[in-house]
């Protein structure tokens, strides 16, 4: 979050979910592995902006 308030919605488009997911689970294979085939990581991607800028 810390990334979004500095360098605001920008660090929150989809080609940067790529290097979001290295940093939270080490790489994007883990990533998928933990969350899901890449459409459903997009779908949740979508949803966490959505529910991030009505907040």
């Amino acid at each position: 979050m810390k990334a979004y308030e500095i360098g605001g919605e920008t660090e929150l488009e989809t080609p940067k979910l790529g290097q979001l997911l290295v940093a939270r689970y080490g790489s994007v294979g883990e990533g998928k592995a933990k969350l899901g085939d890449l459409t459903q990581v997009k779908a949740g991607f979508k949803q966490m902006q959505v529910a991030l800028y009505a907040g």
